[in-house]
């Protein structure tokens, strides 16, 4: 387990650079609701590219049950299988700007939008979703992913590991790490959580 391997042996990546982001938002994986991030809570982020808005995507203030922090049933899917993913690594809370930042409300928007350097720093792992915008999945949860290939010769079968999901290759084919915002996500982040269509990666600091 590479993130509980770095979590254990990797002191500089233990350091957090930035102050505990003050009135910040949480998502309540188990809940499905938003909280206020407490400082002894262990969370994620999400960075992502958002694509195109679609109606009933909106923004968690647009939707009834807003007083009460309640998510929208149907999240983008990017959205929702993050929330899947931090749940198998251990952890419960996850941060994702369209949510937890309330888009309608200037102030609250340019405090948050001000904090997110705090954000990203103190989060345990940002998972990095490098598909064309947030309703396209991320690989291994709801998305496909591209099992060994499997080469037959004289009645033996041997497991052949290609290597269509090298990151390097799925990073070109990305628009993600061209996107500032999305760039400076993971530069400001201790530990990367990336899926590709073959494989899994943590990048950390060390």
């Amino acid at each position: 387990d590479m993130l509980l391997s770095c979590a254990q042996h990797h002191s500089d990546c233990q350091k957090t650079t930035h102050e505990f982001p003050i009135r910040a938002r949480v998502i309540d994986c188990r809940l499905r609701r938003l909280v206020p991030l407490e400082l002894q809570y262990r969370y994620a982020a999400l960075s992502y590219v958002w694509g195109r808005r679609r109606p009933d995507h909106s923004p968690v203030t647009m939707h009834p049950g807003i007083s009460e922090g309640f998510l929208p049933a149907d999240l983008p899917l990017t959205i929702d299988d993050a929330m899947k993913t931090i749940r198998l690594i251990g952890l419960r809370y996850l941060w994702v700007d369209r949510y937890c930042i309330e888009q309608y409300h200037s102030a609250d928007k340019e405090h948050q939008i001000n904090r997110m350097f705090n954000i990203y720093n103190r989060a345990v792992i940002t998972i990095c979703a490098i598909g064309s915008h947030d309703d396209v999945g991320l690989p291994g949860i709801s998305a496909g992913r591209d099992p060994p290939g499997i080469f037959h010769f004289h009645n033996r079968s041997y497991t052949v590991i290609s290597a269509p999901g090298l990151l390097q290759q799925s990073l070109k084919k990305s628009v993600w790490p061209s996107r500032r915002w999305t760039f400076q996500e993971a530069l400001l982040s201790r530990r990367c959580l990336i899926l590709t269509e073959g494989e899994a990666f943590v990048i950390c600091g060390s």
